[in-house]
């Protein structure tokens, strides 16, 4: 199970699945693409074509 410690950042469990590895790897390259980019979460969602309250 992944620990959240703060908005941005989730860390992983002591032996993550392979799931939690992959989910973690890939919520890690959203977050740096929202960072660099300074897009809201609104146009994240646009972007992805998912509705805004999945992204956050």
């Amino acid at each position: 199970m992944s620990k959240k410690t703060d908005a941005w950042t989730i860390a992983l469990a002591a032996n993550p699945t392979p799931l939690e590895k992959f989910r973690y790897d890939i919520q890690q390259k959203f977050v740096s693409y929202k960072l660099k980019t300074k897009i809201s979460q609104r146009e994240l969602a646009g972007i992805l074509g998912v509705d805004e309250g999945k992204v956050g």
